[in-house]
């Protein structure tokens, strides 16, 4: 009977190069959320300030836009199989290229361009498998389901680099997700799928990014943006707010990932038997008020709770975006197209919203800063009611 029941939560018909992907992507998102909240926390014990730090993300994110289509080109060239091991291979000359910071500011530049290089192999790799090998009626249940495996990656992941920042140091937490990330590659060498060659014109990318036949989709997934916060400014709030606690901070992210596990896999089988569009514009809206609700839950009991709140939000809203995204692609019969314009306008918006909020860090005290940045997160997250 249990086994019946969750049946209907994960998809049935898994083709095999996404059964190697799974595991490819449970080890990467292991491997590299052991340091991902962590990492703004290391430029800031560095010495970066906040906008020091936002001037450093906006740089990687130039880089990224601009290198996509590459991207795109080197999988319909040589293979998605290869371009997600060469990521990881790069993720860990990141992982090395921070080490090296910590003694000299020339690793500043090989990092930047090691970490831009490793999301310009990674994303359009991995969002042009999903769309070319998965099926339409299982959509939402193939990203509910990889979703799920990156919740117990962010549940368990930071409690240990938590624990291996307490006990040791960063450059052990380097070496550990290192290692991690070169057992990655493994699952991708059993993967034997060959895809046929396309010609994927760099200038073209360019001009469908800024197409006017292209405008609701630019924009609707610029909402993407808020990741910033969720991701970079967020993490940094947490340190600042609960001391300097790795321990406490993995801690409180890890039990608030592990509460979303089981509506996520509600999510993925809801999203194949209704309209995906009734499910993306409530969350939306949820998640939203759970950023403009943050300057009023000052205690720790409230950061738990919006936490919780926007990664629960956060992770139910990407099941239908995202299997949208990958429909569109199906349905256009050129799946690298779609997914490169979706990681450009990504972007984009990460671009724009970085600009925005180093500015408010600039010319505002932090008191009021902070504020500022979780409003201005909940109205950028609105963006995504247009796909």
């Amino acid at each position: 009977m249990i086994a019946s029941l969750i049946r209907k939560f994960i998809p049935r018909h898994l083709s095999e190069p996404l059964k190697d992907l799974y595991v490819n992507t449970a080890l990467i998102h292991f491997g590299t959320s052991l340091f991902s909240l962590f990492e703004p926390i290391y430029f800031h014990k560095l010495g970066f300030s906040i906008a020091e730090i936002l001037l450093f993300y906006g740089a990687f994110f130039a880089l990224c836009f601009f290198m996509s289509p590459l991207g795109g080109k080197f999988v319909l060239r040589y293979g998605h199989q290869r371009s997600l091991i060469l990521s990881s291979l790069l993720e860990i000359v990141y992982y090395a290229s921070l080490f090296a910071l910590g003694i000299t500011p020339l690793a500043l530049p090989i990092a930047l361009i090691a970490n831009a290089a490793n999301h310009t192999f990674y994303w359009p790799a991995f969002h042009f498998e999903y769309a070319q090998f998965g099926r339409d009626q299982e959509s939402g249940r193939e990203v509910s389901a990889r979703v799920v495996l990156e919740i117990i990656a962010d549940a368990l992941a930071p409690f240990l680099g938590g624990l291996i920042l307490i006990l040791s140091s960063f450059t052990v937490l380097f070496i550990v997700a290192s290692l991690v990330m070169l057992l990655s590659c493994i699952p991708l060498l059993f993967d034997r799928t060959v895809i046929e060659v396309h010609h994927f014109p760099y200038v073209d990318a360019m001009r469908r990014m800024f197409s006017a036949l292209k405008w609701r989709f630019v924009l609707a997934m610029t909402g993407n943006a808020e990741l910033i916060s969720l991701r970079v400014l967020w993490p940094l709030f947490l340190f600042l707010f609960l001391g300097s606690n790795p321990f406490t901070l993995g801690s409180l992210v890890g039990v608030s990932s592990l509460v979303t596990m089981l509506a996520v896999l509600y999510i993925g089988r809801l999203a194949d038997h209704k309209n995906k569009r009734s499910i993306l514009k409530p969350t939306t809206l949820l998640y939203a008020l759970s950023w403009w609700l943050r300057p009023f839950l000052p205690s720790l009991g409230g950061i738990f709770i919006a936490d919780m709140s926007s990664r629960l939000t956060h992770t139910i809203l990407q099941v239908p975006q995202l299997a949208l995204v990958y429909e569109r692609g199906r349905s256009r019969h050129h799946t690298m197209r779609t997914a490169v314009l979706y990681e450009m306008s990504t972007l984009l918006g990460r671009l724009l919203f970085i600009a925005v909020a180093f500015s408010i860090f600039i010319f505002f005290s932090t008191a009021v800063a902070w504020p500022m940045v979780f409003v201005l997160t909940g109205f950028v997250s609105l963006l995504y009611l247009l796909q």
